[in-house]
């Protein structure tokens, strides 16, 4: 079916107004769920890079104590490495995953609420949606289909935050980055640019 053929179905099932089902529920759901994902995220990270840099200085020091070389200049300084990509990875996989979680019974509520055809209604809105699941199907019922969502959102957020904390690096590195960044009140010319 063709985009346009799509909405005109939508309107005409159920007004211009069904072209915004569903999206009270989305916005409540947005709000807590994005929280929630860069908390955990940048708690998992400062966690897990920690731990990582305790090993390596504690591996760096036994190396250190076996050769008896503990002078200062062969002792690595790796409180400003970076953290690796697999702490990325792990700690954007714990984030979405925790984010998914918690957030999923609104975004059952608000997938239920969306495909309701018009006259077909079972629900009145999201605290009824909310109230009916959970005498219906119990409180287990606002999780069903969890388990495809995290087979889909876990490995999305591992790959996404991935990328964006090498990216990040690379970026906050990069000499070229780095100069286009300052801002320059007086109009000057830098790199080839007007800074303003």
């Amino acid at each position: 079916m063709r985009y346009g053929k799509g909405l005109r179905k939508i309107i005409e099932r159920g007004g211009i107004l069904s072209l915004w089902k569903g999206n009270g529920t989305s916005v409540l759901h947005r709000f807590p769920f994005s929280a929630i994902n860069f908390y955990v995220y940048e708690n998992m990270l400062f966690l897990l890079h920690e731990r990582q840099k305790e090993a390596k200085a504690a591996k760096a020091a036994a190396i250190a104590s076996l050769k008896d070389d503990s002078r200062s200049d062969n002792i690595h300084d790796y409180e400003n490495d970076p953290a690796s990509a697999y702490i990325r990875m792990v700690s954007g996989a714990v984030a979405g995953c925790t984010a998914c979680v918690a957030c999923y019974p609104l975004d059952l509520i608000r997938t239920r609420l969306t495909t309701e055809l018009p006259g077909k209604e079972h629900y009145k809105g999201i605290a009824d949606a909310f109230t009916k699941i959970i005498q219906t199907e119990g409180p287990s019922g606002l999780y069903a289909g969890l388990g495809p969502t995290l087979f889909v959102a876990v490995p999305n957020f591992a790959i996404s935050y991935t990328v964006y904390g090498s990216l990040k690096e690379y970026v906050l590195e990069d000499e070229l980055f780095y100069n286009l960044r300052k801002v320059d009140v007086n109009g000057e010319e830098s790199l080839g640019f007007r800074l303003s």
